[in-house]
């Protein structure tokens, strides 16, 4: 009872700790750029009108975004204790799947609404309809993001995340100034479509080589 607890400083665990993390840490950063470089070119190159029909379509889009998140949360501890990775995905991907279509046939629906706010905002509802398109794959990719984490292939994910932002980058740089908000839109369907397919690829030949 006596005893104080004082703090210990590990210079080989924490540096461990640190190359662990970097690879998680920078593809979020790479999520998070060609997340938002759409807006900033768009910014740069385009009306203010168009970047508020764009920013206030984008804002009803990103809503449904935090509940494959909070799914994840909740499965990632699941997954990392489990000794079966492939059970808990595929279970997962059915939920996250029917879910997302369930949300966009709902946005779909409810997309002219937004013109309700502002009369002048009536394009959103087009921009809107495009964006939702691209919320299966949302939903998807975080499901592999997180599995790959849980079997500890963290690096893959900066290929995967790092390519994808550069393409996406390039795409918007060479088509927004030129065809606006809904270039910005499919290049958002596109960048996330091309993020699951790469990732699925990675999944499946990894889970065929622990099943051969």
């Amino acid at each position: 009872l006596n005893q104080s607890l004082s703090p210990i400083f590990n210079r080989s665990m924490a540096l461990a700790l640190v190359g662990a993390s970097i690879p998680l840490g920078m593809t979020l950063i790479f999520n998070v750029v060609y997340f938002r470089i759409d807006s900033l070119i768009l910014t740069l190159t385009r009306s203010t009108a168009e970047v508020g029909i764009y920013g206030l379509a984008y804002k009803f889009f990103e809503l449904p975004l935090v509940l494959p998140t909070f799914f994840m949360n909740s499965v990632f501890a699941i997954m990392v204790q489990s000794d079966n990775v492939l059970r808990k995905f595929k279970k997962s991907f059915w939920i996250l799947s029917t879910g997302s279509l369930v949300i966009l046939a709902v946005l779909w629906s409810v997309a002219p609404l937004v013109s309700l706010i502002k009369e002048d905002f009536a394009a959103s509802a087009h921009v809107l309809r495009v964006l939702s398109l691209s919320l299966p794959f949302f939903f998807l990719t975080s499901l592999m993001m997180w599995t790959i984490v849980a079997l500890k292939k963290q690096k893959a994910l900066l290929v995967i995340y790092g390519t994808s932002m550069i393409a996406t980058i390039l795409a918007d740089i060479l088509f927004i100034p030129a065809y606006g908000i809904f270039a910005a839109a499919w290049i958002t369907v596109a960048s996330e479509a091309l993020v699951l397919i790469v990732s699925g690829i990675f999944l499946s030949r990894y889970f065929q080589k622990q099943n051969a």
